[in-house]
């Protein structure tokens, strides 16, 4: 906004209420004094008010304020701040006799500044949008994947809310500049031939850019078929690629005697990981599917533990 500094003069020629000074529209006037000055030779009273234009009301700044014969006053103590329409006036006790003068600061929200801080067009109403801010002041702007500005420019920045990202325009693509999200809550499905119901007192996931961490314990409490593969579905984010050895990690489940030690394998699907079982550490692959191959039925009591990372879509 610019600053444009300026005064205002009347002469009382009457006894009424006499405009010295109207705030212009689309401007915040600061009248910094209002002086009045006795030119006559003998005491004089005068009153300056305050119309303000939003409320349709007169406030009074100075109640027949005292000047002996050839002296001035200021009528302020403090700057009074005008809003567009708002008007300062002032009232002799006698006409011809008071001279009235006003300095004033006016700000124009439509007129940028030039100190380098604004580096495009001004802002020409008073709809202040997440786009005008960044392109006038290269403002990180708070948003969404699917709700990011539609033509970025270069430098520009980003936060995603739905993935506590922060991502920087490039000139031709978004990139990610921050190194880890928060991590976040999510609803692991349990699966074995069928949706299974489960408890889950641990499900969380975290992100470090098109890298998805995830982690969760799935307690069963429905019992699957045996001679399916166990899985967990409803990944946080679609995988890149689905198949075999495309995912990583590992897993434990407990069948209620038995600690089965897994590995995490495969990606069925884009939004779900399944288990592998090998009969030896180290040995050459000679297990299968867990659930499948050993053939192994969820029941209710049985839990599973896991943890992984996989490459974001």
């Amino acid at each position: 906004m610019a600053n444009t500094y300026k005064n205002a003069a009347v002469v009382l020629t009457s006894t009424g209420a006499t405009d010295l000074y109207t705030a212009p529209s689309n401007t915040r006037s600061l009248v910094q004094s209002v002086n009045i000055a006795n030119v006559d030779g003998s005491d004089r009273y005068a009153t300056v008010t305050w119309y303000d234009a939003s409320a349709g009301a007169s406030y009074t700044l100075l109640y027949n304020g005292f000047l002996p014969a050839g002296t001035s006053m200021n009528a302020l103590d403090t700057p009074c701040v005008l809003e567009p329409g708002d008007i300062i006036r002032v009232q002799a006790s006698a006409a011809n006799t008071l001279h009235a003068t006003a300095s004033i600061m006016e700000q124009d929200p439509t007129t940028p500044h030039v100190d380098g801080s604004i580096t495009t067009n001004k802002i020409a109403d008073d709809a202040v949008t997440a786009d005008k801010l960044a392109s006038n002041l290269s403002a990180t702007i708070i948003c969404t994947s699917g709700t990011r500005p539609a033509s970025p420019f270069e430098g520009q920045k980003i936060y995603q809310t739905d993935d506590n990202r922060e991502l920087t325009y490039d000139s031709s693509a978004w990139v990610q500049t921050n190194s880890l999200g928060g991590w976040s809550t999510w609803t692991p499905q349990l699966y074995q031939n069928g949706n299974l119901t489960s408890t889950i007192p641990h499900a969380r996931y975290t992100r470090i850019g098109d890298t998805a961490i995830v982690q969760g314990r799935l307690n069963a409490t429905q019992a699957g078929t045996a001679g399916n593969q166990i899985e967990i579905r409803n990944l946080p984010y679609s995988a890149e690629a689905a198949g075999d050895y495309v995912v990583i990690g590992n897993a434990v489940y407990w069948d209620g005697t038995l600690r089965w030690l897994l590995h995490v394998e495969t990606l069925p699907t884009a939004t779900s990981i399944a288990f592998g079982y090998d009969s030896a550490p180290f040995a050459a692959y000679g297990g299968g599917r867990f659930g499948s191959s050993p053939s192994k039925a969820v029941a209710s009591g049985h839990f599973i533990s896991f943890a992984t990372t996989y490459e974001i879509a």
